[in-house]
């Protein structure tokens, strides 16, 4: 049997596997393909559809690398994350946004360093994100933190 595949980057690939193949192994198969590809620094979410020549078809979905490490905390300390109504996103919700579905965008800001942390989940509630970037401070966080600074007595 032959198994059909291809990616959402448009890769393809054939691989031969005895006809006795359950879709369970098919479907490893996929994912060890999809596994072996180079997807660049980070955690992305991969998929790709597959067709056999005996009418087996699917889509196979993982997670494949790892998130970036945040970046070092000023003054050697931990990075303490808050969401700031500032941010944006919801009112009851401060840096969060609905993106599609139960897909959620997170944005929270280090109250110590001004650094922001990304996350985007599958999960309405946040948890177990899928993805987390970072991106430096600017203008808004600096100007924040230092707020919080002169505001502790």
């Amino acid at each position: 049997m032959i198994i059909k595949m291809s990616d959402d980057s448009g890769a393809n690939n054939e691989v031969n596997v005895p006809d006795e193949t359950s879709k369970d192994e098919i479907e490893n198969e996929v994912e060890e393909w999809i596994r072996g590809g180079e997807w660049g620094d980070g955690k992305h979410i991969c998929s790709a559809e597959y067709e056999t020549d005996n009418g087996f078809s699917g889509n196979v979905t993982i997670e494949v690398g790892e998130d970036d490490d945040p970046p070092d905390c000023a003054e050697g300390q931990e990075h303490s994350w808050e969401s700031p109504q500032w941010l944006g996103g919801c009112t009851e919700n401060p840096g969060v946004w609905s993106i599609e579905g139960n897909r959620i965008l997170s944005k929270e800001v280090c109250s110590i360093c001004g650094i922001y942390k990304n996350y985007q989940s599958e999960d309405q509630n946040g948890r177990e994100p899928n993805k987390t970037w970072y991106e430096d401070a600017d203008e808004y966080s600096i100007e924040w933190t230092n707020k919080l600074k002169k505001d502790i007595p």
